[in-house]
């Protein structure tokens, strides 16, 4: 959301940003209200989500978000500063921008300030993302968002996307909903406020993280647009020890991250071995993302790294393959770069986003329950010695 939020104050609107971040150098018109960082939702998915199967996962997922949404809501609202935002007297809103993401207890700042909501999914958007706008959802070719369905559809992968749809809206109205109402009327302190599926029919416009060039043909109404790789700018100077190891593995590099919420430490051991045994055998170098200091038995063209400035080092010349997790804006920024990937989706809509990757041709899709040796070496050797990936996600 950053892009935007600068762009705004730049063009002279007063902000005031409830953020975990500590923004330096932000402009003048830029007010920050600082909250603790109870937006990870890392502590609550280590380490077991890598021991269960898929499609489990999905299903356990939905109420785990849920839960996750749900703590967050009550830790950031009954935080002082935000206490205080709540009470203000001092100061009136035109808007509300926020993310929408089992975090819509903080649409009732729209009620309290009576102004209109621009919600930004992270993802792609739930479905009650577009039924916040009315806009349809034809679910017998469109995915709900956690279907990896295409939109060519068997009949049962149709009924699969229905029946997911319905669990989704069902579950949020009877479970997700009146908790977060709960909680909104304990720290707004006003037991008549409406709820919330009341209030987020005051959304008046939906900035969706996807592109239409990596999605399927939909419907959207006006209210409803796509900014895809609105966070993507021409690639920065990177750290000095990553530009110049990238710079001496002239046979390539392998990047390798499991993005911001899960984390390849909690690896289970047989699986980290055999990732380690097949990257010891390429003759490309590989930058990992690994959440310790070290990792026994690294080879020697292995260098790892807690964190990465992923977008700026996928630009860089010598990156040949990005092994990811799938998560939407990693995705984006692979095809950004022009990065092939191969997908190893855990949760959420990440399913859904590697059977894209699959069904565009710029990537292939390992299952972490059945990753071998055997199968990462040929997804691997694949992806670097078959040019058409390449090609296609130039194109």
């Amino acid at each position: 959301m950053q892009p935007l939020l600068i762009e705004l104050a730049k063009r002279g609107h007063n902000l005031t940003v409830v953020t975990p971040f500590d923004e330096k150098n932000m402009p003048d018109t830029w007010e920050t209200v600082l909250i603790g960082k109870h937006w990870n939702m890392g502590g609550a998915l280590r380490p077991g989500i890598f021991n269960q199967s898929p499609y489990s996962s999905i299903l356990r997922m939905i109420f785990l978000l849920y839960d996750v949404g749900l703590e967050m809501c009550e830790n950031v609202l009954k935080e002082e500063n935000v206490q205080r935002l709540i009470h203000t007297e001092q100061k009136t809103y035109d808007l509300l921008i926020m993310q929408l993401f089992v975090d819509e207890c903080f649409l009732a700042f729209s009620h309290e300030f009576n102004i209109p909501i621009v919600g930004m999914p992270s993802g792609p958007g739930f479905i009650w993302t577009s039924d916040s706008v009315g806009n349809p959802t034809p679910l017998s070719y469109i995915s709900e968002g956690l279907s990896a369905v295409t939109d060519h559809m068997t009949f049962s992968e149709r009924l699969t996307n229905t029946l997911m749809a319905t669990y989704q809206r069902i579950t949020r109205r009877f479970y997700f909903v009146p908790k977060a109402d709960a909680i909104v009327r304990k720290y707004f302190n006003d037991p008549y406020i409406p709820s919330i599926a009341d209030i987020e029919c005051n959304t008046s416009l939906i900035l969706v993280n996807s592109h239409i060039s990596f999605g399927y043909p939909r419907p959207n109404v006006p209210s409803r647009v796509e900014v895809g790789g609105m966070h993507i700018f021409p690639p920065e100077k990177l750290p000095k020890d990553i530009q110049n190891y990238l710079d001496t593995c002239t046979q390539g590099v392998v990047y390798f991250s499991m993005g911001s919420n899960l984390r390849s430490a909690d690896f289970p051991e047989e699986k980290r071995t055999i990732f380690l045994n097949v990257f010891s055998k390429l003759k490309q170098c590989v930058l990992w993302k690994y959440e310790t200091d070290n990792i026994p038995g690294k080879p020697k063209n292995v260098k790892i790294d807690k964190w990465l400035p992923q977008t700026d080092l996928l630009a860089h010349k010598n990156v040949q393959l990005f092994i990811t997790h799938g998560g939407l804006m990693s995705t984006i920024e692979a095809i950004s770069r022009g990065v092939p990937i191969i997908g190893i989706p855990i949760m959420a809509d990440q399913h859904a986003n590697v059977k894209r990757s699959v069904s565009a041709g710029i990537g292939l899709q390992l299952d972490f329950q059945n990753i071998t040796e055997v199968s990462l070496t040929w997804a691997i050797s694949e992806l670097l010695n078959n040019h058409r990936y390449k090609e296609n996600v130039l194109k």
